[in-house]
């Protein structure tokens, strides 16, 4: 199964295409969402990945907002419940 959307923000000029798939026992969300904010332009990609029973395994952003970098990870564990979070990566484009 795969479904695919996309929307806009209706405050600042945006717009978000994204899927959401599901083979196997791991439905996964993927998206990149492209606008404008604070005179700054961004570009975040993520994907978040889910269990049979659509508790969410981890998640992933990555990409720019102005000339900083951002990349950010969040697994949750499967036994505990706890999430982590890899830091947040931030730094001037090169």
């Amino acid at each position: 199964m795969c479904a695919e959307i996309e929307w806009r923000r209706q405050d600042e000029p945006a717009i978000e295409p994204g899927s959401l798939s599901s083979g196997g026992d791991m439905p996964i969300l993927a998206g990149v969402v492209d606008g404008t904010t604070n005179s700054r332009d961004y570009q975040l990609r993520y994907t978040v990945r889910y269990t049979a029973d659509w508790n969410t395994r981890d998640a992933v952003v990555e990409g720019n907002i102005g000339d900083s970098r951002v990349a950010i990870v969040i697994a949750r564990d499967a036994t505990t419940g706890q999430a982590t979070r890899r830091p947040l990566s931030c730094r001037a484009r090169s």
